[in-house]
């Protein structure tokens, strides 16, 4: 499965330092054989920017080397080895539509069966932005293809019900089609964002949470900052939690999810698990 990782926060100064102490689940090791390509999502100054590279030869990726410097209160990242379409910047994860990032680990298996079913109910002015031919980008124009059904898509915010809905609308579309096919479930995990929430579904291999919060927590991650250690002050209400998909070795102080789980990390609450 392709990796992922992912946070959201409240101190867009800080984001540095928590890509540079997250560093070893930000690093890949290549397979032999493999090839594989890699993205960056973020949100900087109320936008949604992406640094992607989708041809990697490099035996390792590091990512927290390729995103060092990106002040941030949200990011999404991705390490991709392509099951269904090419290594190419069209199929490059994180993708972005207006100001939703959207990630995707796993294959929906025979899609190409149920492409044509997903497409037709998706309208022509979502499905004219579709410029690869990945089953992730697909299951992103879905989504929000069900959003806009909901009346949400043209909002100025989207209230985190409204978003775990759609996602839970989308896992069991395809679902549906899948089992009409005669395919197996899709299993995959999805990691969508807005600028106000950071949404985690878990159907598959490992995804594991972290909160850090308070001083106590963070000191010594800002402190480490050394130019500008003043930073490390202000530090009793700075909040981050953290997603990591697929990774090689589970810290200790992560909290793993239960499979066929939704998420939702926010800035202010304990992450929210429920049901899919």
């Amino acid at each position: 499965m392709a990796r992922m990782f992912g946070f959201i926060g409240n101190r867009a100064d800080l984001g540095p330092r928590i890509i540079a102490a997250h560093a070893e689940l930000l690093r890949a090791h290549r397979s032999a054989g493999q090839a594989w390509g890699w993205g960056i999502g973020f949100n900087q100054s109320g936008e949604m920017l992406l640094r992607r590279r989708p041809l990697d030869d490099r035996e390792v990726i590091d990512l927290s080397v390729e995103a060092r410097g990106i002040r941030t209160d949200l990011l999404l990242s991705h390490v991709r080895t392509p099951r269904v379409g090419s290594l190419s910047t069209e199929n490059t994860q994180p993708f972005r539509y207006r100001g939703w990032l959207f990630a995707h680990a796993g294959t929906v298996v025979g899609f190409d069966r149920i492409r044509p079913k997903l497409l037709d109910l998706v309208p022509e002015f979502l499905r004219q932005n579709i410029m690869g031919d990945t089953d992730s980008e697909v299951l992103f124009y879905s989504f929000l293809a069900l959003l806009h059904g909901a009346g949400h898509l043209a909002a100025a915010e989207v209230r985190a019900e409204g978003l775990r809905a759609a996602l839970r609308e989308t896992t069991e579309l395809v679902d549906r089609l899948s089992h009409e096919a005669g395919l197996a479930a899709h299993t995959g995990n999805l990691l969508l964002a807005d600028a106000e929430c950071l949404l985690a579904v878990h159907r598959e291999g490992t995804m594991a949470t972290r909160v850090l919060e308070g001083r106590r927590a963070l000191e010594r991650i800002a402190a480490e900052d050394a130019p500008n250690a003043g930073r490390a002050q202000n530090l009793d209400n700075t909040r981050f939690c953290l997603v990591a998909s697929e990774p090689d070795v589970l810290p200790a102080d992560w909290t793993a999810l239960p499979l066929g789980s939704i998420t939702t990390l926010t800035r202010t609450h304990e992450p929210q698990v429920e049901p899919l």
